[in-house]
């Protein structure tokens, strides 16, 4: 505010930048709550037509944050505004990525949309996972439908993308026939000890197991 009152234009761009990047480590840091409120705040008081690029970069940032904390309407409204060519193909691919993610929450069809932009286009071995296992999700429900998922998790935990794998942990358990294959899913995202950096899904499944848990007449301790 200072430095734009100043009408100080160097300082300005500086701080942007420098916010962006803030913006950046909250989400990658995966403190959503912060990066939403951060990314809000900022964007209130950016000025027009000065640095758009750091702009982009933090709406992009607002917009993901508040899919994971569960505003998808405000997120899909953020995310759709932004153009997706001026960004380089790692933010595309995000972008893409969590609107395909979004509007597969909300079970629409675009999700299948972007999944199929990002199977074409993306470099990155997990984000293909990721776009496979959305086009494989809307698919009808049939037993060959669930060995492509299953298949796909082995897939994405030998390869290491541990997110793919719980997320693809989490879809099973909740689509499972019985409460020892549910837990046994949602065990696998708790106790493999790669994927306990994916601080999201792990409250996830630790939250599903307790619901279960309250569901079958257990305490929580």
């Amino acid at each position: 505010k200072t430095a734009l009152q100043a009408d100080d234009t160097d300082e300005v761009i500086a701080l942007m930048h420098l916010s962006a990047a803030y913006a950046d480590a909250l989400y990658s840091g995966q403190h959503y709550y912060s990066a939403s409120e951060f990314c809000a705040s900022f964007l209130l008081t950016a000025p027009r037509d000065v640095a758009d690029d750091m702009v982009a970069r933090v709406k992009l940032n607002h917009g993901q944050a508040l899919r994971l904390i569960g505003e998808r309407p405000q997120a899909l409204q953020i995310l759709e505004g932004l153009n997706s060519a001026s960004f380089e193909r790692s933010d595309r691919d995000s972008l893409w990525l969590s609107l395909a993610l979004a509007y597969d929450s909300e079970g629409s069809a675009k999700a299948k949309e972007y999944a199929d932009k990002l199977i074409k286009t993306s470099k990155s071995q997990s984000i293909k996972l990721q776009a496979k296992s959305i086009i494989i999700e809307n698919e009808a429900q049939s037993t060959g439908r669930t060995a492509k998922l299953v298949q796909l998790q082995l897939e994405a935990r030998r390869k290491k993308a541990n997110v793919v794998a719980n997320n693809l942990d989490i879809l099973l358990a909740k689509e499972s026939n019985t409460k020892e294959l549910s837990d046994k899913y949602l065990n696998e995202v708790l106790t493999v000890k790669e994927a306990n950096n994916d601080i999201y899904n792990v409250a996830r499944a630790a939250l599903n197991l307790s619901e279960q848990g309250l569901q079958d007449g257990g305490v929580l301790t």
